[in-house]
């Protein structure tokens, strides 16, 4: 994005037309309805994926673009798309593992309990609150983390850890 709304909506509808998108479905976090202008100037079908529980009227209007909207926290349902005109256009898919089409392994024998968190390694992620937790957990308990890492971030993670002269529990990879 440049930042000019008007030339990103440009700048988009060329991208969309020349190489002829049927359908954009957009994960941007923002609430600006650059995407969903640019597709509808061109003809692109618009899904987002709505991925926070913020709402304003540029979120409305995004939305009142947009051709359909997937959710992911059963709360959204009431908070925003249960009323006319969105609850036909908006769709939850919780995050999850259907275990119908991917089945468990068998058990194998382990020395502990893992919990791995893909993503990125940020502020935003807020991993410092797992990092808390494991404080109070038993030692046989580690916090995997996967991803691309904010420097400053790890930094501040790493500061915690080193607080704790038994944290070995942590892996970065």
């Amino acid at each position: 994005y440049t930042g000019n709304t008007r030339k990103d909506i440009q700048l988009l509808a060329q991208l969309l037309k020349e190489y002829q998108f049927p359908m954009l479905h957009s994960w941007d976090y923002r609430s600006k309805p650059v995407e969903a202008l640019a597709c509808r100037r061109v003809g692109t079908k618009y899904l987002f994926t709505k991925k926070n529980n913020a709402w304003s009227k540029r979120w409305w209007l995004k939305s009142m673009l947009a051709h359909h909207i997937v959710y992911d926290n059963p709360e959204m349902d009431h908070r925003f798309f249960s009323g006319w005109p969105l609850h036909k256009k908006a769709t939850f898919i919780p995050h999850g593992v259907d275990t119908n089409v991917f089945k468990p392994f068998e058990r194998q024998p382990h020395d502990g309990f893992k919990i791995c968190c893909v993503g990125n390694i940020g502020k935003n992620k807020n991993q410092i609150i797992l990092l808390q937790a494991l404080t109070q957990l038993p030692e046989t308990v580690s916090v995997h983390l996967y991803g691309k890492e904010d420097k400053s971030y790890r930094a501040h993670l790493n500061g915690f850890v080193a607080e704790f002269s038994s944290f070995p529990r942590l892996v970065f990879n």
